[in-house]
This record gives C-alpha cells, sequence and structure tokens, in this order.
C-alpha cells in the first residue's frame, strides 16, 4: 500500500532515519563510558570511591557518559522521530549493537566471541526484514489526534499486556524472583541483569511514544498553532516523556553493574527495538499502511531479533567465587575460611610439657653466659669426630662412647633463660 497525500516528503524521512543513527552512535558511547565508570568504581578502595546515588556514579566518566546518552541522542530523536515512522526509525537503533561489538573490547576490555558475533548478525539481519517490510508513511498529529489514538481499543489491550509484563519482571528482581528460584551467584546476578535490561527497553519504547508526540506537539507549534499548550494534556505528554526517559536510564545502568556490556546491551537494545516498534505501530496505526506481507515480513524480521538475543544467552561463564575458603574433599565439614582457623600456639599445654621439653629454651634472645656455653660444651654435648659426609650429614661417635648428659633440671637452671620465660613461644 502506497502513502496518501498527507503523508510528508521521503526526503525529510530519509533525514530522521540518518538522524536516528547519529543519535545512536552517541548512545553507544554514553552506555561503555558509564560501564567503564561502574567498573573503575569496584576497584577503588572504599575511600577513594565516587559518590553514589542508586545506580548513578558522581564520576566525571559517568558524567560524561550520561551527557552522550541523554543531551546528544535526545534532540536528534526528537526530530527524527517527528520526520519518519516510529516503527521505521527505531530498527535503526541496531546500529547501537554493532558499535558496541567493536569498542567494548577496547574500552572494557571484554571479550567478544564469534558466538556473539553470530547472534549479532542474526540481530542486524532481522532488524533489516523489520525495517524493510515496515510503514513508510509518516504523518503529522496534532493533540486532539492523539489523545484519540490513547484511546483506541488495539491500544488499550497492548498497553495492559505490558503492565502484566512489568509486573512479572519486577517481581523477578524481588527476593521471591531470581533469588529464590536460582541457587549460583552468578546465574541470579545474570538473570537479574536480563530482567533490568527488558525492563527497560519496555520502559525506553514508552517514552519514545511521548517523545513523537512531543516532538509532533513542537511542529504544530513552529507551524503558528500555540492552542494546544492550553490544555494540560500537552504537558502531561512532556512529563510523560521525561519521566520515562529517566526510568530507562536508571533502569539500564542498574543492569550494567551486574553483566558485562557486549552480553547486557543487545539484549536492553533487542526489547528496545520489539517494544517501540510494535507499540508504535499500534498506537500512531502506522500498521494500516501495510499489506498483508509486510505484516507477515515484519513479525518474522521480529522473531529473528529475538532468536538472535536467545543465541547471545547460550554462552556461559564461568561463576565467580568471591571468597577463598578451604573445602575437603569428600567431607561433610562447612567450608572454613583461612582467618577463621584458631591459633593453637601452646594454648592448652601443662607445665610440665613445657619444663620437660628439651627445645624449651628455644627463642631466648640473652647475651648467652661464656661460662654456661663452655660447661655445655664440656658436659653435655657428646664428641664429634670427622668422618665421611653423606648428604650433608657429619659421622658421630658410638653411643656407649658418649659421656652422660645431665639432668635437664640442672641444665635449666645454669642457663640465663628458664622454661618459664619462653613459655609463649
Amino acid at each position: 500500500m502506497g502513502c496518501d497525500s498527507d503523508s510528508i516528503g521521503v526526503g525529510y524521512v530519509i533525514l530522521g532515519m540518518g538522524l536516528c543513527v547519529l543519535a545512536s552512535v552517541g548512545s553507544t558511547f554514553g552506555l561503555l563510558l558509564q560501564k567503564w565508570a561502574h567498573v573503575q568504581q569496584e576497584g577503588l578502595p572504599d575511600d577513594k570511591k565516587w559518590p553514589e546515588s542508586g545506580a548513578a556514579i558522581l564520576s566525571p566518566a559517568w558524567i560524561l557518559g550520561l551527557v552522550l546518552l541523554v543531551a546528544v541522542p535526545f534532540p536528534l530523536d526528537l526530530v527524527a522521530f517527528t520526520l519518519a515512522p516510529q516503527s521505521l526509525v527505531v530498527p535503526l537503533t541496531g546500529v547501537t549493537l554493532v558499535l558496541n561489538q567493536v569498542f567494548a573490547p577496547f574500552m572494557l576490555d571484554e571479550k567478544v566471541t564469534r558466538l556473539d558475533w553470530m547472534a549479532t548478525g542474526v540481530i542486524v539481519i532481522g532488524i533489516v526484514c523489520a525495517t524493510a517490510f515496515g510503514s513508510h508513511c509518516s504523518y503529522t498529529y496534532t493533540l486532539s489526534d492523539m489523545i484519540d489514538l490513547f484511546e483506541a481499543p488495539a491500544f488499550v489491550v497492548a498497553e495492559s499486556l505490558l503492565a502484566a509484563v512489568l509486573i512479572m519482571l519486577t517481581w523477578w528482581l524481588t527476593k521471591w524472583g531470581a533469588e529464590g528460584c536460582l541457587t549460583g551467584e552468578f546465574e541470579i546476578m545474570r538473570s537479574r541483569s536480563v530482567a533490568y535490561g527488558l525492563l527497560a527497553g519496555l520502559i525506553g519504547g514508552q517514552q519514545q511514544i511521548f517523545l513523537k508526540a512531543s516532538g509532533e506537539l513542537l511542529e504544530t507549534t513552529i507551524n503558528g498553532r500555540n492552542e494546544d499548550w492550553i490544555r494540560y494534556e500537552s504537558y502531561m505528554i512532556v512529563l510523560a516523556c521525561i519521566g520515562f526517559a529517566v526510568a530507562q536510564i536508571m533502569l539500564l545502568n542498574k543492569g550494567l553493574v551486574l553483566w558485562t556490556a557486549v552480553k547486557y546491551l543487545p539484549i536492553y537494545n533487542v526489547a528496545l527495538i520489539v517494544s517501540s516498534t510494535t507499540y508504535g505501530s499500534i498506537f500512531y496505526e502506522e500498521y494500516k499502511g501495510i499489506d498483508t506481507l509486510g505484516i507477515a515480513m515484519f513479525s518474522l524480521g521480529v522473531l529473528i531479533v529475538v532468536l538472535g538475543s536467545l543465541l547471545l544467552m547460550l554462552k556461559q561463564e564461568p561463576s565467580r567465587s568471591r571468597s577463598s575458603s578451604i573445602v575437603p574433599v569428600d567431607s561433610d565439614l562447612k567450608p572454613t575460611a583461612l582467618e577463621d582457623i584458631p591459633d593453637v600456639t601452646d594454648k592448652g599445654r601443662r607445665d610440665s610439657e613445657l619444663e620437660g621439653n628439651p627445645m624449651g629454651t628455644e627463642g631466648c634472645v640473652n647475651d648467652p653466659n661464656p661460662d654456661v656455653g663452655e660447661a655445655i660444651s664440656k658436659k653435655a654435648l657428646p664428641s664429634i669426630t670427622p668422618g665421611k659426609q653423606s648428604s650433608g650429614r657429619v659421622s658421630l661417635a658410638p653411643l656407649e662412647k658418649a659421656p652422660t648428659l645431665p639432668s635437664m633440671e640442672d641444665a635449666n637452671a645454669s642457663l640465663p633463660c628458664s622454661p618459664e620465660t619462653n613459655r609463649g613461644t
């Protein structure tokens, strides 16, 4: 089906598509900078960490990422969504996936595997398919037109289904969700990251509906129609656009902390593309400009994108242990940390054991008495005769020819430090 006379020119549509690609470049580097800021924050000692507020870090890198993520893409997307259909513009944000796979290994030192590239290629194919068969007609909407679209039965049903999905994802982030259903720490973190990515993408789809609506209001104002700003609905649309944008960024950062960017960002982008394309088509009724073949191919493109996202989940990563412990093999004993092993040095030893210990004087650092040393050398030590050395040992005289050793009481009495002095060594 072709576009009617009310549709704007093709040149404006192409311009809107180009602006969307530029916005995707800013979003990619903004997200990577914020992820890098989170990694640096984790490596800093507690006394040198930057202040945090929720998922936000008040460091120069994170703030610069926020500027690239919001200040650069927002005006570009605002104009792009005004000039081109939402279902056509949104799939072009898949450029973010390609740029992320290229620059994430350099900025974040994250490894990109062959499976990652294959999954990214599948996602790009789905995006191209959805873009090629999506609606290419763009129209101008007044405030009254958009209020009528909000009340359309198809949009109300779609929003009800979205609300159910959002409730399920929010439940999964609670202690009864991922923590109650999974056991491994890394599996819990990864599943929570996926939930945050899906939430951010779904919320982002809603934000782009209000972003296009805000652009339509701006366009009518530029054309000299200011009566729309007399009605409170115009301000509600703008506030909803800002509120959804803030929620999207906060959810996005919470997921970035839990998983690698090359795994997390494709999930977010897939949710954003599917949500924004589907709900944009329903809200602005862009599906009315597509024939049966176009609807079938558009749906196929969405399924291919979902398949690519599932491929990203196939790679298993080793679990991350945060504590070192000793775990006996085939034992029922619980793991014991090294610092929890008790100090048993000389504890519980009887005085008789210390007094009868020939090593009782070990550790004495007092200057030796020459007379005592001479007495020990003459009475206590056996005579040593030169002999052949074998493996560093010397031959001793036969035991029966050695002089008799004095008693321990006599030896201890003649020493400058007694067992009582060395009991703690």
